[in-house]
């Protein structure tokens, strides 16, 4: 199943507003449900999160429009031994300012990023995955040149976990 915001291709700073307004609102439904804690909902600072830089994310081979999208998303607090958040069956929302991307080194080894190592694919640079799935969860991935969020692009490269 793949959604996008409209027919017609968004402008990076467009994207960037309207996935954030998507996730907050969401989010937000979710803490009134009640699903989870209004205090686990991080909104950024007016100038992105700190952590999340084209220099620290180099390692993830991702484009500036993911970068400047990642750096001011909303994100549920995933901090701590377990993850406490689900959106879905064994399904979790990226937190791309936890600990271990205070300082992201080649190679690193956690759910947000899926490992397609033992595949011939790698994920282009303007697809980032906004969601990670655990046993049967689901990974669903945005193409940031189009607005498209496709959980079977994952899928299509075999990520089973």
């Amino acid at each position: 199943m793949s959604t996008s915001f409209s027919n017609q291709v968004l402008a990076a700073s467009d994207l960037q507003t309207e996935v954030a307004t998507a996730l907050l609102d969401f989010y937000n439904f979710l803490a009134r449900l009640p699903w989870l804690e209004p205090s686990d909902i991080l909104e950024p600072p007016a100038r992105g999160w700190p952590n999340i830089s084209s220099d620290n994310f180099a390692p993830l081979h991702k484009n500036d429009t993911v970068i400047e999208l990642l750096k001011h998303l909303p994100y549920l607090r995933m901090d701590g031994p377990f993850e406490r958040n689900t959106l879905a069956w064994s399904t979790y929302p990226c937190d791309y300012r936890r600990d271990y991307f205070q300082k992201v080194e080649p190679g690193i080894n956690c759910w947000e990023i899926p490992d397609t190592s033992e595949r011939d694919y790698d994920f282009p640079e303007w697809v980032v995955a906004l969601t990670y799935g655990k046993v049967h969860g689901q990974y669903i991935m945005l193409d940031t040149t189009d607005g498209i969020f496709n959980q079977p692009l994952a899928e299509a490269c075999s990520l089973a976990v």
